[in-house]
């Protein structure tokens, strides 16, 4: 199922529920940044910002690691993350690497 199609009937609210959500998670994940990508409690916010993403589109560990991959190497993603934490695209991009390789 397509993006277009699961949001198809989404109003409004719910994207602004889907918007406070996903910053919400990446705030947390800033707040752990000092303990590094592989971290338990650093990992747990990824499987929560991944179902996040499972909201919007059906996504496999494969796209995950290269969702993370576009975060340092696409401009506009890596300015988004660079608003909460200048070094969040490449912490993003290892903790969700980190996630990938332990779920498969």
């Amino acid at each position: 199922m397509t993006s277009e199609e699961r949001t198809r009937h989404w109003k409004t609210a719910d994207y602004r529920r889907a918007e406070v959500e996903g910053r919400r998670i990446v705030e947390r994940i800033v707040a752990l940044m000092d303990r590094g990508p592989e971290d338990a409690e650093v990992q747990e916010q990824i499987a929560e910002y991944f179902k996040h993403i499972c909201k919007f589109y059906e996504c496999t560990s494969e796209i995950f690691r290269g969702l993370g991959e576009l975060y340092v190497s696409d401009e506009r993603f890596a300015d988004y993350f660079r608003k909460f934490d200048p070094d969040l695209p490449q912490f993003m991009r290892e903790a969700m690497a980190a996630y990938c390789d332990s779920h498969p």
